[in-house]
Order: structure tokens, then C-alpha cells, then sequence
């Protein structure tokens, strides 16, 4: 059986590669996009367990990508992530509104990306969502 896929979504290079190690040293396939109409599409091409975004992106933000993943069937039973700069409780208000199962804010230990994670695509809780 494969291990869980979850797509990172994030404009920053560098943000994407530090979210695939981690999560790739602790079991997961990754996949990675870096704009949000990328990761709308691939999200529907792989249908992972998990998104991981980023909220501020130019085009499709962060907000705006999570109501669409749980507007399409084929990718409403993904756990989404916001793993984001901004600090401002309103905006990680309205992450939790737009649809976002958890919100990260950077700098974030790898451990907790881990940990959130796989809070959210246990077997049990994959089963649960679809």
C-alpha cells in the first residue's frame, strides 16, 4: 500500500522544499505546486490525503484554493494545512472559515508540520472523510 501523498502549495522555493523533505523523511509521497491554480489542478489529478498551503500567494490565495478543494468531490476529502507567515489571528480566523483543518504559522518546527499531518491523514481519519 502506498503511504499517504500530501501536495504542498506554496510560492516560496525554498518553503516547498523544506515542507517535502520533512515530510518525505517521515513516510509521505510529496507532490508540490507553486501557484494556487497548480496545486487546484494537481490537487484533482492525485487526490492527496493533505494539502499543505501557504495562504498569501499572487493569483489563487491560500484562502480562496482551500473553499475550492472543498467545493470539487474529487478533492473534498482532503485534510487542508495553512502553513503561512501571517500571524494575525483574523487571517487564521478566516483560514478556519475558508475551510483550512489547521493553521501553522512559520517559523514552525518540522516535527509539528509532521505531527499535524498525520493528526489529519491517519487511517482512521482518511477513511472517515471520504
Amino acid at each position: 500500500m502506498l503511504p499517504p501523498c500530501v501536495l504542498v502549495v506554496d510560492d516560496h522555493e525554498e518553503s516547498r522544499t523544506i515542507a517535502r523533505l520533512v515530510l518525505e523523511r517521515a513516510g509521505f509521497r510529496v507532490a508540490e505546486a507553486s501557484t494556487g491554480s497548480e496545486g487546484l489542478r494537481l490537487a484533482g489529478l492525485l487526490r492527496p490525503a493533505a494539502v499543505l498551503l501557504d495562504l498569501i500567494m499572487p493569483g489563487l490565495d491560500g484562502w480562496e484554493l482551500s473553499r475550492q478543494l472543498h467545493k470539487n468531490p474529487a478533492t473534498a476529502g482532503a485534510a487542508v494545512i495553512a502553513l503561512t507567515a501571517v500571524a494575525v489571528p483574523e487571517d487564521h480566523d478566516r483560514a478556519i472559515l475558508a475551510g483550512c483543518d489547521a493553521v501553522l504559522t512559520k517559523p514552525v518546527r518540522p516535527i509539528r508540520i509532521v505531527e499535524t499531518v498525520q493528526q489529519f491523514v491517519s487511517p482512521t481519519r482518511i477513511a472517515a472523510r471520504v
